[in-house]
Formats: C-alpha cells, sequence, structure tokens
C-alpha cells in the first residue's frame, strides 16, 4: 500500500512539473510575461509583479482547458487561490484526475 501512495504522489509531482512548464511557457509565448515560477508561484496572477489582465486570464484558462482535455468549474474559479500558479496547477490537477477516474 505505501509503495502504491508514493507512486500516485510521484506521478502527480511529474504531472504537476509538466503542467507549470506548460503555463510558463503559454505566459511567455502569448502574454510576454517571464515568470520564475520558484518566486511567483503562490503571487496572484493580477499583482503588479505578474500583471496578468482579466481577458489573458481567460484565454489562459480557455487554452489550458482545451489542452488537457478538462472543463473546470466555476466554482473552482471561485477561489483566491486559484489565480495563482500553483492554484491554478492544482486545480487542473484535479480536473485530470477526475477525467481519470
Amino acid at each position: 500500500m505505501g509503495n502504491f501512495i508514493l507512486k500516485i504522489k510521484l506521478t502527480n509531482h511529474n504531472l504537476k512539473n509538466e503542467i507549470m512548464e506548460y503555463i510558463v511557457n503559454i505566459l511567455k509565448k502569448e502574454f510576454n510575461i517571464n515568470l520564475n515560477s520558484d518566486i511567483y508561484a503562490n503571487e496572484n496572477f493580477f499583482s503588479y509583479k505578474i500583471n496578468l489582465s482579466e481577458r489573458d486570464m481567460v484565454y489562459l484558462l480557455f487554452l489550458s482547458e482545451k489542452h488537457y482535455k478538462i472543463n473546470i468549474s466555476e466554482n473552482a474559479i471561485d477561489s483566491q487561490t486559484f489565480f495563482t500558479l500553483n492554484g491554478f496547477i492544482d486545480c487542473i490537477i484535479k480536473y485530470i484526475i477526475k477525467l481519470k477516474q
């Protein structure tokens, strides 16, 4: 049982890294935002440090849903943590896991 839990944690860690790379690349390519994920992982996307516009956030959400073939609910979006890199990634992981069940 312990090995199974460790395997799930490693898989989720790898998935989180892959999603983080995807989001950071989208931010750079589409919005010209160079984001250091280590420093700004918990910074609000709309803060002056990142400065993502509301329209760009909608587009980032659209691109992410399309890429991962998920539909994130309005309830999930209605959270302050959703608008951080870590929160956004955690939400995507949650919906990917739901798809696999």
